[in-house]
């Protein structure tokens, strides 16, 4: 899964066949229609954030009643990414 964070108003969310932005408007994405490769903003307050489906499912599943609770694997996307694509236009 993919979200993205907008460095100008410190929202996160993910993202979705239809084009999603963050409340400043300043960083937008969505998924292409393979729903693997996703569109994004090209500006400097978009960070691209992923983590493994595998890693989130098992957290969930295994999900404490309390405590620290379960980690997952979560990471920056890196600028250059074969999944992703970088777009100036809105």
């Amino acid at each position: 899964m993919k979200l993205l964070h907008c460095s100008n108003c410190g929202d996160i969310f993910n993202l979705d066949l239809t084009k999603k932005s963050c409340r400043c408007g300043e960083t937008w994405g969505y998924y292409q229609t393979d729903g693997v490769k996703a569109v994004v903003s090209a500006g400097r307050h978009t960070t691209a954030i992923g983590f493994t489906n595998p890693t989130f499912l098992y957290a969930r599943i295994n999900r404490p009643k309390s405590g620290m609770g379960e980690r997952f694997t979560a990471f920056v996307m890196p600028e250059h990414c074969d999944n992703i694509f970088y777009s100036k236009g809105a």
